[in-house]
C-alpha cells in the first residue's frame, strides 16, 4: 500500500506523525500493512567483530599515517596560475585523509568495545545460570 496516498487520504502530510503512532511497526499497521511478530535469533560472533575491528584499525592507521613524509598527491605545476590552488588542495586532502583515518580508528574502537560488551553479557548470563537448578 502506498503510504503517501494513505497519508493524503487521512489528512496527514509527509513528515507528520499520526496520533498514537510512535514506532515504524505502528505506522505500518496504521497504513494497513500486515505486521507479524517474528522471533529472530541474534547471533554474534565476537571473534569476527574483533577481526573486523583490527582491519578497521589498520585501515585507519594507513589513512592517517600512510601519507606522512610522502610528496604531494598532486602533480606540481610550476609556472601555472593554478599552482597555489593545487598546493592548497593537496594540503586539504592530506588533512582530510588524516581526519578520516581517525574516524575509522574510532569506529574500530567502537566495534572492539561492542565485542567486549557481548562477551561481558554472556559471562554474566552464564554466571547467573550456573546456579539455576535444572
Amino acid at each position: 500500500m502506498d503510504n503517501r496516498r494513505v497519508r493524503r487520504e487521512r489528512g496527514f502530510p509527509q513528515g507528520c506523525r499520526p496520533p498514537g503512532v510512535a514506532t515504524y511497526r505502528q505506522f505500518r499497521r496504521w497504513i494497513g500493512e500486515e505486521v507479524t511478530d517474528v522471533d529472530e535469533v541474534l547471533r554474534v560472533e565476537t571473534g569476527e567483530l574483533r577481526a573486523a575491528a583490527r582491519r578497521l584499525a589498520e585501515t585507519g592507521y594507513r589513512l592517517g599515517h600512510g601519507l606522512t613524509g610522502q610528496p604531494g598527491l598532486l602533480v606540481p605545476a610550476p609556472g601555472w596560475q593554478a599552482t597555489g590552488a593545487l598546493a592548497e588542495l593537496d594540503s586539504v586532502l592530506h588533512g582530510w585523509l588524516c581526519r578520516l583515518g581517525g574516524r575509522v580508528a574510532d569506529g574500530a574502537t567502537g566495534v572492539g568495545s561492542a565485542a567486549d560488551g557481548y562477551d561481558a553479557v554472556d559471562s554474566r548470563a552464564a554466571g547467573r545460570l550456573t546456579g539455576v537448578p535444572r
